[in-house]
């Protein structure tokens, strides 16, 4: 999930990261980063995408 107007990281740098994890793109129109400044401390449309899919994360050992 990113914005379509990222000034910190670059569109093509973005796209080759979700394609390295062959994860669907979800791009938020007329948005830049993601970030706490920019209003965002929660992601529901993320959280929607992760109940649908029922997505299981696993963490290291030791991670909290």
């Amino acid at each position: 999930m990113y914005g379509d107007n990222d000034s910190y990281i670059p569109q093509n740098v973005l796209k080759e990261f979700a394609k390295s994890l062959k994860a669907k793109e979800v791009i938020i129109d007329n948005d830049g980063h993601l970030n706490e400044e920019a209003g965002y401390n929660s992601f529901p449309e993320l959280l929607k995408e992760i109940k649908k899919r029922q997505v299981v994360v696993l963490l290291p050992f030791g991670y909290q």
